[in-house]
């Protein structure tokens, strides 16, 4: 495996790494939190009924940790998870050897779902 090759993987696992670990969390949380996401609570106008996300202040129940998960990790989703995407796809179509094949096969099943999870529970716009 050329250093190139090898780099290459270290930056996709990375990436799978960190999207993976971000979608579970947020699916987690999500459950903890009574399926919070995605809002449902729009008003007519666009708004929310409760208004924005804000934090409670009870202290550290499961839609306070869901709204910090979302905030500081969610978000980043929008950029990773389509970059791992054509990462990727790259990988898949300059792989020479069977690993970096599914290396590449992997990152585009972990992206998509991050993808479809992202925009059904709607992290950007439940921020409010």
């Amino acid at each position: 495996m050329k250093l190139r090759t090898l780099f290459f993987a270290v930056i996709l696992v990375c990436l799978s790494g960190m999207v993976l670990r971000t979608t579970v969390t947020i699916e987690w949380l999500n459950q903890r939190a009574g399926n919070y996401l995605p809002r449902s609570d729009r008003t007519p106008e666009g708004g929310f009924l409760d208004g924005k996300w804000r934090r409670s202040s009870a202290g550290e129940d499961a839609r306070d940790l869901l709204r910090e998960e979302v905030l500081s990790h969610g978000l980043y989703q929008y950029l990773l998870a389509p970059l791992l995407f054509v990462l990727s796809g790259i990988c898949m179509q300059c792989a020479r050897e069977r690993q970096e094949k599914l290396l590449g096969y992997f990152g585009v099943i972990v992206s998509s779902l991050a993808i479809v999870l992202m925009e059904y529970r709607e992290y950007w716009s439940s921020l409010g």
